[in-house]
């Protein structure tokens, strides 16, 4: 009886907390300047715990709820972190409001971000050094 009330009471949280991602989501979506509105450093620690608590569910919990409800979570604060990040570091100072550049620069950041990887690989891996997929590959 306790663990259905529980259960039942972590679903209910879990369908708020998945809901309340939706509007601020969609305002970072269709933000047309740079925003300023959302803490970074907030959602880089909303982003550590949600992905903590996913990991935790995939590899410990073994009750679909938890593990749904936590993959959800980390997905919706890595996203928001993302768009925040999009639009004051990228899109607001390079971009400017009408983003017409954006596939440009959004083709250059994915090379540098390959590019580092490969090194990083490379540094802990040496016998990875060879990249197994370009971005020309793809």
């Amino acid at each position: 009886m306790q663990s259905d009330v529980l259960t039942l009471l972590l679903t209910i949280g879990s369908i708020c907390s998945i809901v309340s991602y939706i509007p601020q989501i969609y305002r970072l979506f269709m933000a047309r300047s740079r925003v300023e509105d959302l803490s970074i450093i907030t959602s880089c620690l909303w982003v550590y715990a949600s992905s903590v608590t996913a990991y935790w569910a995939v590899f410990h919990s073994g009750e679909m709820i938890v593990t749904t409800s936590a993959l959800i979570n980390a997905t919706g604060c890595m996203t928001m972190l993302f768009l925040a990040v999009f639009h004051r570091f990228i899109k607001g100072p390079y971009l400017g409001a009408d983003g017409k550049n954006i596939p440009e620069i959004l083709g250059r950041v994915s090379e540098n971000v390959c590019e580092k990887t490969a090194g990083v690989m490379a540094e802990v891996h040496p016998q990875s050094a060879k990249p197994v997929l370009s971005l020309q590959d793809i």
